[in-house]
């Protein structure tokens, strides 16, 4: 899905991706359960677009009418790529994890479909600092 709709970010790669194990705790109630993982994802829901451009990425929410949902509006975040200093892609059976580590200790751990793994693949690939 080249070409998101936001007219200022110039996607390279994207990814339809969801938050791992949908956490819908606050902070304070997710640091006291060690079982669930800790993530600092902006909320997009079920399903968000994880664009990366040249220089940042972004999350974007998605597209509902559509059977194949893509990037809808604005990016809910953009962080610079220089702040992003570890990349995990950890592929399974049915489902891959990928995380991304950035330098102010935030982390994003997002689930991937297994039809979306080849653009996972090349999306890690891409981000590897």
């Amino acid at each position: 899905m080249n070409g998101s709709t936001s007219p200022d970010f110039a996607e390279v790669i994207g990814v339809l991706v969801s938050p791992r194990g949908l956490p819908r705790t606050s902070r304070r109630g997710r640091a006291s359960d060690p079982d669930r993982p800790v993530t600092d994802l902006p909320g997009f829901g079920r399903v968000g677009y994880l664009a990366v451009s040249d220089t940042e990425l972004a999350i974007f929410k998605t597209t509902r009418t559509s059977m194949h949902p893509g990037p809808r509006g604005e990016p809910l975040t953009r962080v610079p790529l220089t702040n992003l200093v570890g990349v995990e892609l950890d592929e399974r059976r049915v489902v891959s994890f990928l995380e991304l580590r950035f330098s102010d200790d935030a982390v994003w751990t997002l689930q991937i479909g297994l039809i979306h793994r080849p653009a996972a693949r090349q999306l890690a690939a891409h981000l590897h600092p």
